[in-house]
């Protein structure tokens, strides 16, 4: 369980140092501009230490599928803010699968997450991710 949250938590965190991880292949259709920006915002959310800023970025009904269970938006928002520098993980891929939805990958030598974020409102939020691998 706590791998999951720490996957979590740490693919999160490092939305805003993706520019500097970038190696995956671009999408093409301007989902990772997208990506990119969420995570910009989200990076600076989380330097300033402030979790209800953080949580902002996550739909209430967000929710993580891990390898030992289900984890809820408070869950994930709490397990985030706890290991939020320990490991380093790159943007893989992204992809509009929706005209409101993109489905993108982060992921590092062990592990790989993929997430769902969907623009509601005006605003790009997570709505859900999972292990690609157990």
């Amino acid at each position: 369980m706590m791998r999951c949250i720490q996957f979590l938590a740490l693919s999160t965190l490092l939305f805003g140092a993706m520019n500097a991880f970038l190696v995956g292949p671009a999408a093409g259709d301007g989902s990772e501009v997208i990506v990119k920006e969420l995570m910009g915002k989200v990076e600076t959310a989380l330097s300033s230490g402030k979790t209800d800023s953080f949580a902002n970025f996550f739909t209430d009904a967000f929710l993580f599928h891990g390898c030992k269970g289900n984890y809820g938006k408070d869950l994930a928002v709490e397990g985030l803010t706890l290991a939020s520098k320990a490991t380093k993980f790159h943007y893989m891929s992204s992809k509009f699968i929706g005209k409101d939805q993109i489905e993108f990958q982060l992921g590092n030598k062990e592990l790989s997450g993929l997430f769902n974020i969907r623009l509601i409102g005006n605003a790009w939020l997570l709505n859900s991710g999972k292990m690609t691998k157990c």
